[in-house]
Order: C-alpha cells, then sequence, then structure tokens
C-alpha cells in the first residue's frame, strides 16, 4: 500500500458531508406528539339550542328598532307659517296629536311593517288639501305636522313611489331599509 495514496472524496456540493460512514448525520426522528385532552363542556352541543324563529332570522344583527329623540329631533311646525310649497332641508310628518307627543318624547319608530311617512313639503301641501276636503270629527282629528331634517334620518328612509306619483313630491317610508345610493 505504498504506492497507493489515499483518496479524500469530497462532495460535490460543499459544506455537505458524503452520505454514509462515520461523518454522515444521525437521522433525527420527528419530535413526539402529545396528546392535549379538551375539556368537554368547552364546547356547546350545537344541537341542543333551540331552532331560530323567522323573526331573528330576517333581522340583521345591527338592526335599530328606534332613533332617540336626541339623534333625530322633531319639530312642531305651525301650519300659518309654514310658507308656500317649495323645497328645503327638511321632511314633514302629518299625524295625530297623541303620536305626534310620542314621537317627540319616545323617538321615532323604525319599522318596516308600519313604516311613519315623511313627505318634502311639496308633498305635503297635497296632503293637507286632500285632509281638507275630508270630514273631520272628534277632538284629535286635527292633524299636527311636525318636521325633522332630511340629513338626520335619511339612512333609514326608503322611497315610496306610489305616493310620490299620488301627492306629486318626494315621499319616503322610516323602514330601516334604504338603497344605497
Amino acid at each position: 500500500m505504498r504506492g497507493k495514496k489515499r483518496l479524500n472524496r469530497k462532495p460535490s456540493v460543499p459544506g455537505l458531508r458524503l452520505e454514509g460512514g462515520a461523518a454522515a448525520p444521525v437521522a433525527s426522528r420527528p419530535p413526539r406528539l402529545r396528546h392535549i385532552r379538551h375539556d368537554e363542556s368547552a364546547q356547546p352541543d350545537l344541537f341542543s339550542e333551540p331552532l331560530p324563529t323567522e323573526d331573528t332570522v330576517s333581522a340583521p344583527l345591527n338592526a335599530r328598532t328606534r332613533l332617540l329623540p336626541e339623534e333625530a329631533p322633531m319639530a312642531f311646525v305651525d301650519l300659518r307659517r309654514l310658507g308656500a310649497p317649495r323645497a328645503d332641508d327638511h321632511l314633514y310628518l302629518m299625524t295625530d296629536a297623541p303620536t305626534a307627543h310620542s314621537l317627540r318624547d319616545d323617538g321615532l319608530p323604525i319599522d318596516d311593517r308600519k313604516p311613519l311617512m315623511f313627505l318634502d313639503r311639496v308633498a305635503l301641501f297635497s296632503l293637507i288639501e286632500e285632509t281638507a276636503q275630508q270630514e273631520v270629527t272628534g277632538e284629535n282629528a286635527l292633524p299636527i305636522i311636525m318636521r325633522i331634517r332630511k340629513s338626520l334620518i335619511e339612512t333609514w328612509l326608503e322611497a315610496d313611489p306610489d305616493e310620490m306619483r299620488r301627492l306629486g313630491g318626494a315621499c319616503y317610508l322610516l323602514t330601516g331599509n334604504a338603497e344605497p345610493s
């Protein structure tokens, strides 16, 4: 063996050792997974809950049912000071006296089944003319006119095209189902 030189093999990729032999790294085992016990009471039984009713399914989670008087202040309007039927930035509501006081004190209900109807000034004069032709009886039969700034409630208003055609002005229902414009 004198004439034979020992060959040192170099790896083809620098920094990596040759496979096999004493210099090869020992293959490591993947870490052993520990079984974690879950508390049975941490996850509720989904089938034990009662089924949702029709009201809870159709109503959005953030649905408002009322606008507070501080959010949407209503003011009484004197018919003699109303002036000519021209456009302005207010909407008007015509109702009876007990309802008017309730709306002013308790706020506006947002209800798509029985919505309040708000009118612009032009439609209000048409409605006043219609009600003046009807026979008025009883102490609460005289209508009360209230007004509110349109910008305070327009996100909850829905246009009412049937009443617009009938009264000749803009009419809105306070339903909470406003279409984005």
